[in-house]
């Protein structure tokens, strides 16, 4: 390949990644972001309050205008999961960048 043909598609790889980084940076800060609320709905779920609120929604003395997905065992379950996937996918990206 030659020189010119070769800068030119290492600059495009470049910004790609350059953007690519920007826009990652941002995603961990949101991810951050939410964290708190990560480890409060972490803590909710399979708690005695959790528990509660499962009992009262289940004898009807809930309104019922509201929405329970969080009631919903797989809801909260399938969040908890993709959070340890994305954990995990994390820990072989940094794996790889470092090796």
């Amino acid at each position: 390949m030659p020189a010119i043909e070769r800068i030119q598609e290492m600059e495009s790889h470049l910004k790609e990644i350059q953007s690519f980084f920007e826009d990652f940076d941002q995603d961990l800060a949101k991810f951050e972001a939410i964290k708190p609320q990560l480890e409060a709905l972490e803590a909710y779920y399979g708690s005695e309050e959790w528990f509660d609120d499962f009992d009262a929604y289940e004898d009807g003395s809930m309104p019922e205008d509201l929405t329970y997905q969080v009631l919903s065992e797989d809801g909260v379950y399938d969040c908890l999961v993709d959070k340890h996937r994305i954990a995990l996918a994390l820990l072989d990206l940094a794996r790889d960048l470092l090796a």
